[in-house]
């Protein structure tokens, strides 16, 4: 289970690939399910505006389920998760 640190590690080591991505319109740390905010399981956010099909995106245009972190030695695995938060705009 990715600690926060290795899910800040995910995000700082993604980042620039994640944001070029149509539809993608932010990213956090979350809870790996659910809404808890005390999980111990953590994973990365993607917002994007809308859900879309796989097979209806360019496999370059895909989000991936996990993010490899190198850490050391060691490569690690973070999962993803993709959030639909709908259109974002200024008020």
């Amino acid at each position: 289970m990715p600690s926060e640190k290795l899910c800040l590690q995910a995000l700082d080591q993604h980042q620039e690939k994640l944001s070029s991505l149509p539809n993608v319109q932010g990213m956090g740390v979350v809870a790996a399910k659910g809404e808890a905010a005390d999980s111990d399981e953590l994973a990365v956010a993607v917002y994007v505006q809308e859900k879309r099909p796989l097979d209806s995106l360019a496999p370059a245009d895909r989000i991936p389920e996990t993010l490899e972190v190198r850490d050391g030695d060691r490569v690690r695995l973070v999962p993803v998760r993709v959030i639909e938060q709908g259109p974002v705009g200024l008020e």
